[in-house]
């Protein structure tokens, strides 16, 4: 079922969530948003989660990064434009883009 008739979002979507950085990653069900001015929903087609991660989001964090909690991996990856705002009209749904740690997307 779609939230919104425009898109074809589900009303939720899934996401491994860490609240601890000594306690094993859960998958949590959150509501889908819509976008709201000047911004974009993404699908992720591929996300990249780095080797290391296990000692950094568990076993007490031993590379001490620092990060906000509770956080949700997957903060690089490829995707497509889901549901643009309506003020984004250059931005289209199903354009690919490079999403960056930085949180700077890439149009390819």
């Amino acid at each position: 079922m779609s939230i919104h008739p425009d898109f074809q979002l589900p009303e939720t979507f899934r996401g491994l969530q860490f609240t601890s950085p000594s306690k094993p990653g859960s998958v949590v069900e959150f509501p889908t948003p819509l976008p709201s001015a000047g911004s974009v929903i993404l699908r992720p087609l591929n996300s990249h989660i780095v080797s290391y991660a296990k000692e950094v989001f568990s076993n007490g964090n031993v590379r001490g990064y620092k990060y906000p909690l509770p956080l949700i991996l997957g903060t690089n990856g490829i995707c497509r434009i889901a549901a643009p705002a309506t003020d984004t009209p250059h931005l289209q749904v199903g354009m690919a883009f490079i999403w960056a740690l930085r949180r700077k997307a890439k149009r390819l």
